[in-house]
């Protein structure tokens, strides 16, 4: 939060192990209780879903184009049963408030 008491916070979404291909939503400017509603689209090797996949979410704030302060790390641990190794789909709801 800035001396204003307003932020810019905005969220940056991988795959471990596969660290390479990184996804960020968009800045929400001047929000204290952003909702992110974005769609990311992860590309698994089948070899990948017979380990434990983990998405680390990590919350940002915008400060500048040079820096910006992380807020949140979230990791969630994605383990698969052979009869999903198909077709999946993950749906993420993150809304958060920077008061808590």
């Amino acid at each position: 939060m800035d001396m204003g008491g307003t932020s810019d916070p905005y969220v940056k979404v991988y795959m471990l192990p596969d660290k390479k291909k990184k996804f960020e939503t968009k800045v929400q400017r001047k929000n204290l209780c952003p909702v992110f509603n974005e769609t990311f689209i992860f590309k698994v090797c089948t070899w990948m879903l017979r380990t434990m996949l983990t998405m680390n979410i990590k919350i940002y704030v915008f400060l500048n184009i040079i820096t910006n302060s992380i807020l949140k790390l979230f990791k969630i641990n994605i383990r698969f049963s052979p009869k999903c190794l198909k077709n999946f789909k993950i749906y993420l709801y993150i809304e958060f408030s920077l008061f808590r």
